[in-house]
């Protein structure tokens, strides 16, 4: 399987644009047409959704998705357990749901 393909099935349902998986390559020195290392394809599938996390929805060519927070991080902290990767506390805290606050 290619780099690139293992990428987008690893990001899964949080989809994620084709440019953006070639740019996160790019920026890590990666051949996004080689055939896939795991961990340098969780480091990658981890930087995108990451990105993730600043939006709750978006929208294109008239469909749209909302993102859902705590599963973009458990599916960051699942790939970093699974790949020995250290992510950053932050994305381990608990989420806080303000929602109700107004």
């Amino acid at each position: 399987m290619k780099t690139c393909d293992a990428i987008k099935y690893e990001v899964g349902p949080f989809g994620v644009d084709q440019n953006e998986i070639l740019w996160e390559c790019e920026k890590l020195g990666l051949d996004a047409e080689a055939v896939a290392v795991k961990e340098q394809v969780a480091k990658v599938a981890i930087n995108l959704l990451v990105k993730q996390l600043s939006f709750s929805s978006a929208a294109n060519n008239g469909m749209s998705e909302s993102y859902n927070e705590k599963g973009i991080r458990a599916r960051i902290s699942a790939l970093a357990r699974e790949n020995q990767i250290d992510v950053a506390d932050e994305f381990n805290a608990p989420i806080i749901d303000t929602y109700n606050d107004w």
